[in-house]
């Protein structure tokens, strides 16, 4: 947050006042779909939205009905978008293209809204986001600005091979011991997480899926290294 209010094109002398009037008039949501699950980690940073920026519970509105809210305002305010983290940006842009019935016969979406609106300002604060994620919601959203506290290079996974993650002469046996022991686990699905993006992030609240399933995968024969929550 401290990166969009350096944005401000206003003197030092006048950015507290518009920072002030900033966070009084931005709305904020963060991805999920319309049927979002009740346990999504955007909840929780909304939460902190409200209680550390003191951004008015009126401004934060779940993803669809920030379209409906979206859709009925004729002038146009700032978008804060949070969420802890963006792999594949999937989750993001699923959000941002969603169509939502506004009306009787009409649907919209966050990206159709901040056009017609014209929303200048527009965000999408995370706390990690990947190489690929950034670079899809910059081509595939050019109206956000994404601010994240760690923007993880391509060598961030393991799949990389130049990964950064273990040792050099590690590199070429990693791939053989993350498919013996993910089968052995009972992992179903890709070993490597959700789109192969092999990373290695967990937060005190929860793990990302795009994080190897065999740090959080919990069976008879495997005690995962942190729980999902």
């Amino acid at each position: 947050m401290l990166s969009i209010s350096a944005q401000l094109n206003s003197s030092a002398t006048e950015r507290v006042e518009d920072w002030r009037q900033f966070l009084e008039h931005a709305l904020v949501t963060f991805p999920g779909s319309e049927d979002q699950n009740p346990t999504d980690s955007g909840h929780r940073f909304t939460t902190i939205a409200r209680n550390r920026l003191a951004i008015d519970e009126a401004n934060i509105f779940l993803p669809a009905d920030m379209v409906r809210h979206l859709a009925a305002m004729a002038v146009k305010q700032p978008l804060i978008i949070v969420d802890d983290f963006t792999g594949s940006g999937d989750q993001f842009l699923s959000t941002w293209n969603e169509p939502i019935v506004v009306s009787a016969g009409h649907s919209s979406s966050l990206a159709e809204e901040v056009r017609r609106l014209g929303i200048d300002q527009c965000f999408l604060v995370v706390v990690a986001i990947t190489h690929d994620g950034l670079n899809e919601v910059k081509e595939q959203a050019p109206e956000v600005s994404v601010h994240a506290a760690h923007a993880l290079p391509p060598q961030a996974s393991l799949r990389h091979p130049a990964t950064n993650l273990v040792t050099e002469d590690l590199v070429g046996s990693i791939a053989p011991i993350v498919e013996k022991y993910s089968r052995r686990a009972g992992v179903v699905g890709d070993p490597w997480g959700h789109r192969g993006l092999g990373v290695t992030l967990g937060f005190e609240h929860g793990v990302p899926d795009a994080t190897l399933p065999l740090y959080w995968h919990s069976s008879d024969t495997w005690i995962p290294l942190r729980r999902r929550r």
